[in-house]
């Protein structure tokens, strides 16, 4: 029989120990019974992580003289996957002629009678069952034993973790782990101290540790007791209100100074209008009107800020206009804004105001001339404001394909920067910085309510580059162009009266063209009478239509039934915090609103580049990202390969989009996103693919 056979089948513990610092090299097969598997043991130092404080000195003299002597009853950790546990073992140490190794025997002694082992197994299982990590640790940091809690939190298997220097899995610095060990073995308590640990995937996990440490009747220091809770929880709620507090923080700086703005804008035309009242005594009677006209026009430039300040902020709480829909001209109200710029404007004759209505498209149509004149109005003054020299050209043209008119405002000047007009569109106290814009007067207020009522409205404000030079702003509207027979047979049926008398006046007509332009003039008139009188009227922007075009049952529920909040810190009761991508104001409000219906919290972005930077700034807050594909400054495909590629985010990214079909989720599934949701989507499909994902919690 070899040595090597006798080794491995000899019914003592048998171990191998390297003489420079007792590690132990070798084990056979009792030893692995006896004191642990070869996976946890191989690599710890026997006399500092084996064997009890009390009985070290004692141990490490009988390794230095090897000579065979017994040393009895020696407190000796045997270690298994379940739980470690000091027993009495009798050991001898022998060198070896052949190396400088010395082996050591043990014998495992008799346990005390009276001990209670249903009980012992009973603790066993509590420890190990328990619903919070725990593990040991020597005094040099060798990881004794961990509970199946600390191992799932990790990811490891027993083997992998437990016989392992903690140094091993932790992400902080060696002298701090000495540091905390040290503290321990003095005796002392640590409550509360957070830890970086590698699991087994990759991820780092941050962790709360509560230790002390366990003692022999001497006072000598055996291993740690180190209870485990983690603390990513706690981390991202942290990220989660520290990136609110940023953002508060930025937008009263921002409204701040958009304050400032306004209170100049007031403060201007005040002064003008004190002045013009105060000369009116010692004015002679022409200088007199022109003095009132003076100071009227600068109240009606008052009375705009305040309107467009007061719409901006209704937009800002998730309030839209309510549309109206009556017959106009169209020609005819772009025309009288370009004669009304004409008289207002000084500089007539370095820049050219012209209106571009192409042949062909209808003049009569159907729908809210107030909002669309309002919005031309602001394009219109933003354009002139931006252009010293050359022209501002108002063109309409009808696309009978998409059955839309195309409205654009194109200028000669310098152009501006788009990704901060893009900004202006999101959110109007941006333009107090003043970047991105020269420096002329004016808030932004009117890009802002322009953008909002365009989507009112059903279209899209966007700005671009105006080849060579200058900007165009454009958007595009359905309006109806068509009178129905019932309409018409309507208003005839209900106005009877106005009708006989419009015939008998027109009597002596014999032209049949003359009849026929006389009646329908009638009904134009009629429906001007229809047109509303009052002021604008507001209303929630998740009862108008074009909220549906997103969320198809935004308005079915405004309310969420409340679970109970579930008890504890850990990461899955958390909600999840999801980030809305998208350039439409209405859409995001709506997809928050269905997010908050479904139990998730959100923040919004209006662009792939917002979006990434968000990403960049704080990965850890958000769960998952709602994508639009078609947006300015960075579209959906191209921010998704940055997250994926550059930012190297695996968080779900959910294409939303009102492009729909094989290719486009080809293609979204190609550039990494987890899923596509097509617009118009009801919350039930969203709650579906949010629930895939494991994001409902």
């Amino acid at each position: 029989m070899s040595v090597n056979h006798y080794f491995s089948i000899a019914p003592e513990s048998l171990c191998v120990l390297d003489t420079d610092d007792w590690t132990i090299i070798s084990c056979n097969d009792s030893f692995e019974k006896c004191v642990g598997p070869s996976k946890l043991t191989l690599g710890l130092k026997f006399v500092d992580d084996i064997i009890a404080p009390s009985y070290k000195e004692s141990v490490k003299y009988s390794l230095q003289m090897a000579d065979g002597k017994i040393i009895q009853n020696v407190d000796t950790l045997l270690i298994d996957n379940k739980y470690p546990i000091y027993r009495k073992v009798d050991w001898c140490f022998v060198k070896d002629p052949t190396s400088s190794r010395v082996f050591g025997s043990g014998r495992l002694m008799g346990v005390k009678e009276g001990t209670n082992f249903a009980c012992e197994e009973e603790f066993r299982n509590f420890f190990d069952k328990a619903p919070i990590a725990l593990h040991w640790l020597s005094r040099t940091g060798q990881i004794l034993w961990a509970n199946e809690m600390e191992l799932n939190i990790l990811g490891y298997t027993p083997e992998e973790f437990i016989g392992q220097n903690i140094k091993k899995f932790s992400q902080d610095k060696e002298e701090q782990i000495l540091e905390l060990l040290e503290h321990l073995a003095s005796g002392n308590t640590i409550r509360d101290v957070p830890v970086r640990f590698m699991a087994k995937d990759g991820k780092i996990r941050h962790l709360l540790v509560d230790s002390n440490g366990n003692f022999s009747e001497d006072g000598t220091f055996k291993h740690t007791r180190c209870f485990i809770r983690d603390d990513f929880g706690r981390k991202i709620r942290e990220a989660r209100l520290e990136a609110e507090r940023e953002a508060a923080i930025e937008n009263i700086k921002a409204k701040d100074e958009f304050m400032r703005k306004v209170f100049h804008e007031i403060r201007s035309p005040i002064h003008v209008i004190l002045q013009s009242l105060q000369l009116q005594e010692t004015a002679s009677n022409k200088d007199r009107k022109e003095l009132l006209n003076c100071a009227s026009e600068q109240t009606r430039h008052i009375v705009d800020i305040m309107m467009d300040l007061e719409s901006a902020t209704l937009f800002d709480q998730g309030k839209v206009p309510v549309v109206s829909s009556y017959e106009f001209s169209l020609f005819d109200t772009c025309k009288k804004l370009i004669d009304s710029f004409n008289h207002e404007r000084s500089n007539i004759n370095e820049v050219k105001l012209k209106l571009d209505y192409e042949e062909g498209t209808p003049w009569k149509v159907k729908g809210d001339g107030k909002l669309i004149s309002r919005v031309l109005r602001h394009l219109l003054a933003n354009a002139l404001k931006f252009t010293d020299k050359g022209e501002v050209k108002l063109s309409i043209h009808y696309s009978s394909q998409q059955s839309n008119f195309i409205f654009e405002v194109t200028d000669t000047g310098n152009g501006v920067d788009l990704e901060f007009v893009n900004q202006i569109f999101q959110k109007y106290w941006n333009s107090g910085n003043g970047n991105g814009l020269k420096q002329v007067d004016g808030l932004g207020l009117g890009l802002n309510v322009s953008f909002n009522i365009v989507q009112t409205l059903g279209g899209c404000l966007q700005v671009s580059p105006n080849t060579p030079t200058g900007t165009c702003f454009s958007f595009a509207l359905p309006l109806d162009t068509s009178e129905t027979l019932e309409e018409i047979c309507s208003l005839i049926n209900t106005n009877t009266v106005s009708l006989a008398s419009l015939v008998n006046d027109n009597e002596k007509t014999s032209s049949k063209t003359s009849a026929f332009n006389c009646v329908f003039g009638w009904v134009a008139s009629l429906k001007k009478r229809q047109q509303p009188l009052q002021d604008t009227q507001w209303r929630s922007v998740f009862d108008c239509p074009q909220a549906t075009q997103h969320i198809s049952d935004i308005s079915n529920s405004t309310t969420s039934s409340k679970n109970p909040t579930p008890v504890g810190s850990g990461i899955s009761h958390l909600k999840s915090h999801i980030l809305v991508v998208d350039d439409n104001t209405i859409c995001q409000k709506v997809a928050m609103q269905s997010l908050r219906l479904l139990g998730c919290t959100g923040d919004v972005a209006s662009n792939g580049k917002e979006a990434c930077d968000k990403l960049q700034r704080n990965p850890l807050i958000y769960n998952a990202v709602l994508m639009d594909l078609r947006m300015p400054i960075m579209d959906g495909i191209a921010a998704t390969k940055y997250i994926r590629e550059v930012l190297n985010l695996c968080l779900p990214i959910i294409g939303f989009s009102g492009e729909y079909g094989d290719d486009t989720k080809l293609l979204c599934n190609n550039v990494g996103m987890n899923g596509f949701v097509a617009k118009p989507a009801k919350r039930e499909e969203l709650k579906n693919i949010l629930e895939d994902l494991n994001l409902l919690r």
